[in-house]
């Protein structure tokens, strides 16, 4: 009886871990792809200024975030956005030179790089 409820409580603990490990890969995975996703503002109504990728243009652009809602693409640094992603998706041997402020007629800074 003994021998039975240990089988049992092994096939359980080793199930779950499986689980978690499947689930850290799945997390280690979406990881990356949240920086794919578009600036999603959310559905509140502050004007806070956040940091999104863009993988069309291999750059973090600015945007409006309301507040509450949206996706994983919204940083409140540049810095921040271009350590989770331009260091992801822009292979090394492509980068080029450190990204650049200009002014966005006025609504505030917009990034870009020096070759563009």
């Amino acid at each position: 009886m003994k021998v039975l409820l240990f089988l049992l409580i092994s096939l359980v603990a080793g199930n779950r871990r499986d689980k978690e490990y499947e689930e850290d890969e799945k997390d280690k995975k979406d990881q990356n792809l949240f920086c794919l996703m578009p600036p999603d503002p959310g559905f509140c109504r502050a004007i806070l200024r956040r940091w999104a990728w863009n993988p069309v243009e291999e750059r973090c652009e600015r945007f409006e975030y309301g507040g509450c809602g949206g996706n994983r693409n919204n940083f409140k640094t540049q810095k921040e956005c271009l350590y989770e992603c331009w260091n992801k998706f822009v292979p090394k041997d492509q980068r080029k030179k450190p990204i650049r402020k200009v002014k966005d007629q006025g609504k505030g800074n917009k990034t870009t790089h020096p070759n563009s």
